[in-house]
């Protein structure tokens, strides 16, 4: 059996791993607590009219762009939707930022007690991870855990010869 570090793996694998996770885990929590979710966004006063239908539409979207990401026949059509979905979030924060009001945060699970900017950071840091797997699938960029093997490797062998630890 080969070693986990001595496998290839995508760029648009790890990628799409990544937001997997987040978009299972915040639409299935947002689907748990469906009512709690639909009162926050009921209480944002530019989204009062579509709160009933974004309560359903948002969690299902995010479960939905999960799906896609994780069929590699519909990746690519998956890592577009979940951009488009983390650009209009992005957006949003921004404005909390900008307006420093205090609304609450429709988001679910954990996630929802973060602060503005840390809610800004993750949805930056998923916008990078979405833009490297578009990139990787159409340019076809893989990114190779071997180099990360032989560093490992020549690290523990560097302690094993009575070096000290770095």
């Amino acid at each position: 059996m080969k070693s986990l570090l001595s496998l290839k793996f995508p760029l648009h694998e790890i990628a799409a791993g990544c937001l997997i996770t987040l978009f299972l885990y915040t639409g299935v929590s947002k689907l748990i607590n469906l009512s709690s979710f639909y009162r926050q966004i009921n209480l944002l006063p530019f989204l009062t009219t579509l709160a009933r239908p974004l309560s359903w539409i948002v969690p299902l979207l995010e479960i939905g762009i999960s799906l896609l990401l994780l069929l590699p026949v519909y990746r690519l059509l998956g890592f577009y939707l979940a951009l488009a979905v983390l650009i209009a979030f992005t957006g949003y924060l921004t404005g909390m930022l900008t307006l420093r009001k205090h609304l609450p945060c429709p988001c679910g699970g954990i996630i929802s007690h973060f602060t503005w900017q840390e809610h800004l950071f993750l949805n930056l840091t998923f916008l990078i991870l979405c833009c490297l797997g578009i990139c990787s699938i159409k340019y076809r960029i893989p990114i190779i855990l071997r180099p990360l093997k032989t560093f490992l490797s020549k690290s523990l062998l560097r302690n094993k010869q009575g070096k000290p630890k770095t």
